[in-house]
């Protein structure tokens, strides 16, 4: 443990890296990540309308319902759930699970559509000659529900960045994370998150980027005007989710 640490912090010196915390992994299982510069992915930037984050601070609103807006969308009643949690031991093995949930409406000059979404998290840990063997899966399912349509969003990381699907009006589209511009290529390490595309199978649809105050999204020119605001709800859930 001592060496590969040691090894760790002499890399970090050289190539400017940082560790990944993001999903609270032991520092036996932190590897590095080269730092480079933050971008969106290039097929984001040059094909989609910009729409700014607007109000990004009231997401975590505690004297009343929270709130935000993404270009002319306004996202409101944003009410956050407790925590619930539980854990187990037996010998050598610990366990540990946590839920909660939220809500919120997106409203604009057309639709309005009431988004409930419920989160969960699991992990466990085995130590086995001294040495923790960590497992960690979490997920966010939500409904979204219109006088337009219906949808749903599916999003689930286990050991790895979060990826999914929103599902709209049975359209089905790809929800991945990108980190530094661009998907990591290597799945085993674990970069911290930038943002979400979500993508069919023409290309991107939309994204969300979660590092900068206030933000940015981006909706696709291209895409369907009866799925824009279902969409931007679901970008809306990943930011309430991953980026407040």
């Amino acid at each position: 443990m001592k060496t590969h640490s040691n090894t760790a912090s002499r890399l970090s010196s050289v190539l400017g890296v940082t560790l990944l915390t993001s999903l609270g992994l032991s520092a036996c299982q932190q590897l590095p990540l080269i730092r480079v510069q933050e971008t969106v992915p290039q097929d984001i930037a040059t094909s989609s309308q910009v729409l700014m984050v607007k109000q990004r601070h009231k997401i975590n609103n505690f004297l009343s319902d929270g709130y935000f807006e993404i270009g002319d969308y306004a996202i409101t009643g944003i009410k956050k759930g407790s925590i619930s949690s539980s854990s187990s031991r037996l010998g050598l093995y610990s366990q540990t699970s946590s839920k909660t949930d939220f809500r919120f409406s997106l409203n604009d000059a057309q639709t309005r559509w009431d988004v409930r979404c419920n989160v969960r998290a699991e992990g466990s840990v085995v130590r086995l000659f001294g040495v923790d063997g960590v497992s960690q899966k979490n997920s966010m399912h939500c409904e979204m529900q219109s006088d337009r349509g219906t949808a749903s969003l599916n999003l689930m990381a286990d050991m790895d960045t979060p990826i999914g699907q929103i599902l709209i009006n049975q359209t089905p589209y790809a929800i991945r994370a990108y980190s530094y511009g661009n998907p990591h290529p290597d799945r085993t390490r674990i970069p911290a998150i930038y943002g979400f595309r979500i993508d069919d199978g023409n290309g991107n649809q939309a994204a969300i980027e979660l590092s900068d105050t206030p933000g940015r999204a981006w909706h696709n020119n291209a895409l369907k005007s009866e799925h824009k605001a279902a969409m931007t709800a679901g970008l809306a859930a990943l930011l309430i989710r991953y980026g407040s």
